[in-house]
């Protein structure tokens, strides 16, 4: 391949998608591939190798984050701190059972 511009272009028209500004980049393929990657769950450095990334901050910027994205992290939040309520209950009812029972003692 002596251009990637142009083997770019060409994949994209032979996939029946419009190549440029108004349609596919490389750039947005390569921040969608990015964004996929880590709703995916793969590992920061793996995503790194796969899209080329050296720097970590850079690679983060890639990275789109959708409305989708923001409910689904409230929704494992909601879920986090519920499993906290209900643990720190148990310690404290569990604190006061000792307790009464060394003071019955």
């Amino acid at each position: 391949m002596k251009d990637f511009r142009k083997a770019w272009k060409t994949a994209l028209e032979k996939s029946g998608l419009v190549p440029g500004r108004k349609g596919h980049t490389f750039h947005g393929t390569r921040r969608g591939v990015a964004t996929n990657l880590m709703r995916a769950r793969v590992d920061v450095k793996t995503a790194m190798t796969i899209t080329g990334h050296k720097d970590d901050k850079i690679f983060r910027r890639y990275q789109q984050v959708a409305e989708s994205d923001v409910k689904a992290a409230a929704k494992r939040l909601e879920a986090y701190l519920m499993g906290q309520v209900v643990e720190i209950s148990g310690q404290v009812s569990g604190q006061v059972r000792t307790q009464r029972k060394c003071k019955g003692s």
